[in-house]
């Protein structure tokens, strides 16, 4: 990806052109100017994902008003990697590029529970 099409606002591709301290230290960093650019919004885009979840129960009855419920629910079954998103911080060497998966949370490992549950 081409960092100096996300010039800081008031740089130059001089010296330090991503360092985004604009405004921070009147007289040496420059002026803000209320905008980043003309670009539009989400022009930055992350991969995919891909996760398919599953749950299944299974209820036992018991007596006439006592069953047993077993119950188990797992996100992404196939366990498929799903990359993060790329590293958006112009000041970073990395910028643009994609350094890890994501976590467990958003569409990560496998992960899965099971229960069993007295109703009554």
């Amino acid at each position: 990806m081409d960092r100096s099409a996300f010039l800081c606002p008031g740089r130059t591709a001089a010296a330090s052109p991503f360092n985004c301290n604009v405004g921070v230290v009147p007289g040496s960093d420059p002026a803000p100017i209320g905008r980043f650019g003309n670009s539009g919004v989400g022009i930055l885009e992350g991969p995919g994902m891909v996760s398919w979840n599953l749950g299944l129960s299974k209820r036992f009855q018991l007596r006439e008003k006592i069953s047993l419920r077993l119950e188990g629910s797992f996100t992404n079954v196939a366990n498929h990697v799903n990359l993060g998103d790329p590293i958006s911080d112009i000041a970073n060497n990395s910028f643009g590029r994609i350094s890890s998966a994501r976590g467990s949370d958003f569409g990560g490992a496998r992960t899965g529970q099971v229960s069993l549950r007295l109703e009554f």
